[in-house]
């Protein structure tokens, strides 16, 4: 099935974008992105989530965003992880 490209009605993501050297920045601004994409309604968008961010960057990776990132690469390229739930302490004491 490789090259075969999923069905992505609707989606929720959020993710830690890094792009210090994409806007020629000395350091890392930590930058959380949530993407809402719903195939029905024809939503494909973006929200930064940090508080903590001035006005003016997020302008800027606002516009970044827009001109280099194509939402359907992102929604294609995702990946279904495996969840290992022994990692989870709280489950495991629920074992019976």
């Amino acid at each position: 099935m490789m090259g075969r490209k999923r069905d992505v009605v609707l989606l929720l993501a959020v993710f830690n974008l890094t792009i210090n050297k994409a806007l020629c920045l000395p350091e890392n601004i930590p930058t959380r992105i949530m993407l809402v994409y719903d195939k029905r309604e024809n939503i494909k968008e973006f929200r930064t989530l940090n508080s903590g961010i001035t006005e003016d960057m997020d302008s800027k990776i606002r516009s970044w965003r827009e001109e280099k990132i194509e939402v359907d690469d992102i929604i294609h390229g995702l990946n279904s992880n495996e969840i290992d739930m022994e990692e989870f302490p709280k489950l495991i004491s629920y074992r019976v």
